[in-house]
């Protein structure tokens, strides 16, 4: 899809599927990297413009991080697609690095 609304990103992601919550939901994502994530959610609820996530980034290992909602795809009936983006300066983005170089 070039040249589309996915291909903004500015660091190649990882298909990477694992559990995370946003917010209070249970999520999994399809794909990450240390700027962003795509997500699999079942929600009609309306995101804010910035939300809690908890990324599974090993068997005990997780990564908390503030994402910001930049795009939602319906892909089927209460199942969306969502493009979060990880703002800079977050504590935890050097854990999720480390976990996505660890997959290389």
């Amino acid at each position: 899809m070039s040249g589309s609304k996915y291909d903004r990103r500015a660091k190649q992601r990882l298909p990477r599927q694992v559990p995370a919550l946003l917010h209070r939901s249970m999520v999994k994502t399809i794909n990450l990297s240390e700027d962003g994530a795509r997500l699999l959610i079942n929600s009609t609820k309306p995101l804010k413009e910035k939300m809690p996530l908890l990324i599974q980034t090993g068997d005990n290992d997780f990564a908390g991080l503030l994402c910001e909602p930049r795009w939602v795809e319906e892909v089927g009936e209460n199942l969306y697609v969502v493009g979060v983006s990880f703002p800079e300066g977050q504590e935890d983005l050097g854990l999720l690095k480390r976990a996505l170089l660890q997959e290389e």
